[in-house]
């Protein structure tokens, strides 16, 4: 596979990645957000673990923006910091 293959794919995966982390952000309930991890990652460990780190900062995601609305960006944020630090 090609460098060029290999980062194609890990843009998608970030963007799957992204896509989950909003969508996890809106369940509340631990098991819940379990059962929608597994569904939504569908045992692709990487995107699990990239959606779970993102998940980290839920508690100050809320505490910041208790209404919500900004949370591509802050995923965006979050994604670009993480890569630089490859």
């Amino acid at each position: 596979m090609s460098r060029c293959q290999l980062k194609a794919m890990s843009i998608a995966m970030t963007e799957k990645a992204e896509q989950i982390f909003a969508s996890a952000l809106e369940i509340e309930a631990k098991e819940d957000l379990k059962v929608f991890l597994d569904r939504a990652c569908q045992r692709d460990e990487r995107v699990r673990a990239e959606v779970e780190d993102m998940l980290v900062l839920r508690p100050q995601i809320e505490k910041m923006f208790p209404e919500g609305g900004v949370v591509f960006t802050l995923a965006d944020d979050f994604v670009k910091a993480s890569q630089s630090l490859e």
